[in-house]
């Protein structure tokens, strides 16, 4: 039942490119989880978090940048230190 309602979530148009990528669940799962804790991950960080499938850092920010057109992310200044690119879940999803 769950996993209906997961797939057809994917497949919403807004959301269906954000898991087109072997790496996109474990990188929503990261953003997910530092999100709940209000963390504020650098887009380096989140890119040596990912474990499995983990592609170069030129393509990754490309990716982020994709999702951030999409309004499924929000990358800006990171409130302590202001060299950081903070990436963030939008607050629509």
């Amino acid at each position: 039942m769950k996993l209906n309602a997961f797939t057809a979530f994917v497949k919403d148009p807004p959301y269906e490119y954000s898991f087109n990528k072997p790496y996109s669940l474990e990188l929503m799962l990261i953003l997910v989880d530092s999100h709940e804790t209000g963390a504020e991950l650098s887009i380096t960080g989140l890119h040596e978090m990912l474990k499995y499938n983990k592609l170069q850092i030129a393509a990754f920010r490309s990716y982020l940048r994709c999702l951030e057109s999409y309004k499924l992310l929000e990358i800006r200044r990171g409130t302590y230190k202001r060299s950081l690119r903070a990436v963030r879940l939008s607050q629509d999803v």
